[in-house]
């Protein structure tokens, strides 16, 4: 994690870079790595689990996942069909 302060978002915000950061308890993230790269599912095979505490994102799979498969996250609350 490349943690940056809540007063460096509005710089963060004007570039390319703030579609790939997470909000960190109102400050700014990235995750190093594949972290902040990963792409939307609408069934996720894995989701990022914040520990804001130690600067740690945990990422967990969903369910298994097979070799060669995607990892996806969803972005956003998970809606169940029909909800």
């Amino acid at each position: 994690m490349l943690r940056f302060p809540a007063a460096q978002r509005e710089h963060i915000d004007a570039t390319l870079i703030d579609e790939y950061y997470f909000d960190w308890d109102g400050d700014g993230a990235i995750a190093l790595g594949f972290g902040s790269l990963y792409n939307h599912g609408d069934e996720p095979a894995a989701e990022y689990v914040k520990d804001t505490a130690n600067d740690l994102l945990v990422v967990r799979a969903l369910r298994a996942i097979a070799a060669g498969e995607e990892i996806t996250f969803a972005y956003g609350p998970v809606i169940p069909d029909g909800g």
